[in-house]
């Protein structure tokens, strides 16, 4: 009876490992433990870049300079039809001097301003401000006013 009762536990025993075991397993094939990010790149837009000491342009969207440029076509094709509406009934024109890209922009930076790369589309770079008033936003900008901050590489947080 004590024989009986020995193995019955025993045999008990061993399922529970074997089931423990086996449900280790797996979770580990269904549920691997996710890549670790690689650490960000950090630069900065290069003070150094001839641009008439003007501010860098953060654009909302990859495709913000195109979208202007096709602004500013529409713009002069309205402004042409609006000067020969003028023309024919001598009425004063409406001056329209805001600057229609506005709306396609995120603002515009100092040189100097350290951001995180994100990505790159083309001629546009994605990057996260990492100083400045728009510190924390995401936007893109032209690929050729960064420059790489070696040695300043810092852990995500």
């Amino acid at each position: 009876m004590k024989l009986l009762f020995v193995g019955s536990l025993l045999v008990l025993v061993s399922v529970v490992a074997l089931a423990a075991a086996e449900w280790r397993a797996y979770q580990e094939a269904i549920a691997p433990e996710p890549p670790r990010p690689p650490d960000p790149v950090i630069a900065r837009i290069d003070p150094a870049a001839d641009r008439s000491s003007r501010k860098t342009i953060l654009w909302q969207t990859s495709t913000g300079p195109e979208d202007c440029d096709e602004l500013h076509d529409r713009r002069k094709s309205v402004t042409a039809r609006d000067l020969a509406e003028l023309i024919r009934t001598s009425d004063t024109p409406q001056i329209r001097d805001e600057d229609p890209c506005l709306l396609l922009q995120l603002g515009r930076i100092d040189p100097g301003t350290e951001v995180e790369i994100l990505d790159g589309y083309g001629s546009l770079t994605k990057i996260r401000l990492l100083s400045g008033t728009l510190r924390d936003r995401e936007a893109y900008v032209d690929a050729r006013m960064l420059v790489r901050a070696e040695g300043t590489l810092r852990p995500r947080s």
